[in-house]
């Protein structure tokens, strides 16, 4: 049965390949605007075109028709970094494209004995998720093509500039010569009548080049529209493929390290934790960097996460700190909020951003005020949602605060203000804990996670705790 979001999602991946197929045969493109073949390396052309007027011996007619050049010069650009971009943008088209087709085959394979209504859906969207990378991998074609051509366009109107000055300078020459030959019988005057013409047959061509730019721009603005169209698409398939992953990862098991899990899709909650026996491993996710970003450690977070396994011979969670750590309940203070975090240093900046939190952003309660949720989470013993990476929570070195009213992959749910109070707790702790706010793809305004290694971290906690045995001044 096809729904009504299946419908929607099928008609954004159509409309991003109809729109790049339009980019790659160029129908979006008037035939007045007419790429010419040029061969690229015309944009990275140097030299004066005006050369030939010096070079003839009337050079003193220069400085008046020397604005010629100005056009040439401002055309001037890079091939190599057009190449560059665009061939970067095709490599992205290549993956996302590999990426869906394994996507597609692992979905088959791993779930051929599933049964039921819940497994085609998970199936269905399954699919839908391959298709929606195929789409972003059209996307990324659409945009390497649309950069090509914006550089074939540049070269040819650049080409083109570059032959009305040549047709101009032989012209302005020409006049020159004649002017000089006349000017023994003129007592001079023809010289400054040739220049005169000069100027003119110089105006004249610089009429015919700002046509030519004005060409240029109306073509480029139809690229940078084109893509900002194709661009716009492909986010609503991302923001859908993320809202299909999160469906996924509701009410399925989840293959964990050496751990069987099940959830009912609540982050604080574990329904059935049994060890399989299998060696402990860490899944890569099948889109690395797309359902969840590596965090940028803040000095020795890998190292910490490779002696962890050397030493402990157990799985980590995405910072490198060991899952399912000595941990217990923690009550925020000035609430009656209780928050599962690890023991320790981890615990002990975790609970201080949250009690700043508290104080300075939002007040911190423990139920949703509409229906009673619980909505202030730590310890769970999951996957990334959407993604096959283990979760910081399930190291207990993650919180979520107001959940409820931070929803995850909704952006701005704080106001600007809150957002720098934000930022300056952050900083008191010296960015050992990261803000899901600033994730560059999915946004999770409501998350905050240990970023650093363990050594940072206790000097962090040390610290605040050596501030708060101080006496109040």
């Amino acid at each position: 049965m096809t729904t009504t979001t299946d419908n929607s999602a099928q008609d954004l991946f159509e409309n991003i390949r109809t729109t790049a197929n339009a980019i790659e045969e160029g129908d979006w493109l008037d035939a007045g605007v007419g790429v010419a073949k040029v061969a690229m390396d015309i944009i990275g052309l140097e030299g004066d075109p005006l050369g030939a007027i010096a070079s003839s011996g009337v050079s003193w007619v220069l400085g008046a028709v020397s604005f010629l050049r100005e056009p040439f010069d401002i055309l001037k650009g890079d091939p190599g970094a057009i190449s560059s971009s665009a061939s970067s943008w095709n490599g992205a088209c290549g993956n996302l494209h590999e990426t869906a087709d394994r996507y597609r085959q692992a979905s088959v394979d791993q779930t051929s004995l599933w049964q039921g209504t819940a497994a085609d859906r998970y199936r269905a969207a399954s699919n839908n998720q391959a298709d929606g990378l195929s789409a972003l991998s059209q996307a990324s074609r659409g945009v390497s093509q649309a950069m090509q051509q914006g550089g074939s366009l540049l070269a040819s109107v650049r080409k083109q500039v570059l032959d009305l000055i040549s047709q101009a300078v032989q012209q302005i020459i020409q006049i020159c010569i004649d002017a000089l030959s006349k000017s023994w019988m003129s007592f001079g005057a023809s010289v400054a009548l040739g220049i005169s013409r000069s100027v003119q047959k110089a105006v004249q061509t610089g009429q015919k080049l700002m046509q030519a730019i004005q060409k240029l721009v109306q073509g480029l603005q139809k690229i940078i529209k084109v893509v900002q169209q194709i661009m716009k698409v492909a986010q609503s398939v991302k923001q859908l493929l993320e809202t299909i992953g999160g469906k996924a990862s509701g009410e399925q098991p989840q293959a964990l390290s050496g751990y069987q899990v099940t959830t009912s899709g609540a982050m604080g909650s574990v329904q059935h934790a049994v060890d399989t026996g299998r060696a402990p491993t860490l899944m890569n996710a099948i889109a690395p960097g797309y359902q969840w970003e590596a965090p940028p450690m803040a000095g020795g977070g890998v190292q910490l996460a490779q002696a962890t396994v050397q030493q402990q011979g157990g799985p980590v969670s995405q910072n490198g700190w060991p899952v399912n750590p000595p941990r217990g309940n923690r009550t925020i203070p000035g609430t009656d909020v209780q928050l599962n975090v690890a023991d320790g240093p981890a615990g002990d900046v975790l609970m201080y951003v949250a009690e700043q939190v508290h104080n300075r952003v939002e007040d911190v309660t423990l139920d949703d005020p509409v229906d009673g949720e619980e909505d202030d989470w730590g310890y769970a013993y999951r996957n990334v949602r959407g993604g096959e990476a283990v979760s910081n929570h399930a190291s207990a070195t993650a919180i979520d605060l107001n959940a409820t009213r931070h929803p995850l992959g909704v952006r701005d749910t704080f106001t600007e203000t809150q957002v720098n109070e934000i930022h300056r707790i952050l900083e008191e702790v010296d960015g050992v804990v990261r803000w899901g706010g600033d994730y560059q793809n999915r946004a999770d305004d409501m998350h905050f996670e240990i970023n650093a290694s363990l050594a940072e971290v206790t000097a962090v906690a040390d610290r605040l705790r050596a501030a708060q045995a101080q006496p109040a001044q």
